[in-house]
């Protein structure tokens, strides 16, 4: 399921609690429409008034599931706009331009606190960049002289320790 697209799934969820609605309601409207023909009105006229009725619930109950289900998609569509330009926007970075920032929405929502997050990594990666020349490990940042990883444990700085020395800044 996670393959499908979040608006479709957003959209068909819509449309099955939409569907146990106005299968209840037709269902409650039928029940009450025939308990009043019986109270007030003639046999004839209440079996032709609740097959009017029942024809058409099943043509306007289908003509509403299908608007609400398509007014649901492009509900979730809008919704997910923004979450799509965030994206569109941060595939368009590249090392070629390191100091490309993400829009930032003017509301104070969880898409615009997304995008200043993603702004702030992009920063820390360009920091990062700029200080090594690259985001590959250097020999000065990463890890202690390949001599050390490659030699009998016996030649560690401490012969005692059961690993190789730590990796990383020290």
């Amino acid at each position: 399921m996670s393959r499908v697209p979040l608006r479709i799934r957003l959209t068909a969820i819509f449309a099955a609690v939409m569907a146990v609605v106005l299968a209840g309601a037709g269902y409650i409207t039928l029940t009450r429409f025939r308990d009043a023909q019986r109270e007030y009105g003639r046999v004839i006229a209440q079996h032709a008034a609740l097959a009017d009725l029942r024809r058409e619930l099943l043509t306007a109950l289908p003509i509403v599931f299908i608007v609400a289900a398509i007014g649901a998609y492009l509900l979730a569509a809008a919704a997910l706009r923004p979450v799509e330009r965030l994206r569109a926007q941060a595939a368009a970075v590249t090392e070629d331009t390191p100091g490309q920032r993400l829009d930032v929405p003017p509301s104070r929502d969880e898409i615009a606190r997304l995008a200043a997050t993603l702004n702030t990594m992009l920063a820390r990666l360009q920091t990062a960049w700029t200080a090594n020349g690259s985001l590959s490990p250097t020999p000065a940042t990463s890890c202690a002289p390949l001599s050390a990883c490659c030699t009998p444990r016996s030649n560690w700085p401490c012969a005692s320790r059961a690993t190789p020395p730590r990796c990383g800044p020290r």
